[in-house]
């Protein structure tokens, strides 16, 4: 069974109070297991969109994912369409196998320049990807507001243990030095 890790809230941020805007808030969730990946339910829709994501790039996926199929960014879309004619259709892709190395770092190079995402708000919970792999601090070569929330508190049953666990962490992190 694949286990959440981390989620994305996108949304129009509130000007005065912080946070999202609930009207239209969009959600990415990680799901990770033998492989991972982002999941997208749109509007409306009954399945999930599941893009199974690089390794070594996981949240530049969820960025691009969110610019083509929430931004719907035409010069992005017509630059991956050029790679992968059906990027806006398919419900199940595997970023390795959709695009070569060069042509992800295009996509992601192209990425980096819009200036008009949404707020986003993402929440990583203990042992994601996205701390194992020190993903966060690709964050700073994006231009958006974004807030990243991670566990300051937990309190965990472990059942091979027979014993709780209880967490904390109150500090503020600068994201080149996450682990």
């Amino acid at each position: 069974m694949a286990t959440m890790t981390a989620q994305i809230l996108i949304g129009t941020g509130h000007s005065n109070d912080g946070g999202l805007i609930f009207v239209k808030q969009k959600r990415l969730s990680l799901s990770e297991n033998s492989r991972i990946s982002w999941l997208f339910k749109p509007d409306g829709a009954k399945d999930l969109i599941v893009w199974v994501a690089t390794v070594e790039n996981c949240l530049e996926d969820a960025f691009l994912m969110i610019a083509i199929l929430i931004q719907r960014d035409v010069d992005l879309i017509e630059l991956a369409k050029s790679f992968y004619p059906t990027i806006e259709t398919e419900r199940h892709i595997t970023l390795y196998e959709a695009f070569s190395l060069e042509q992800r770092m295009q996509l992601y190079a192209k990425c980096r320049q819009i200036t008009t995402f949404e707020k986003m708000i993402v929440t990583v919970f203990r042992q994601s990807h996205l701390l194992s792999r020190r993903q966060l601090s690709v964050i700073e070569s994006y231009r958006m507001d974004i807030e990243v929330c991670s566990v300051c508190y937990s309190r965990l049953f472990s059942m091979w243990t027979n014993n709780t666990y209880i967490g904390r962490k109150y500090s503020v992190v600068n994201l080149n030095k996450i682990q």
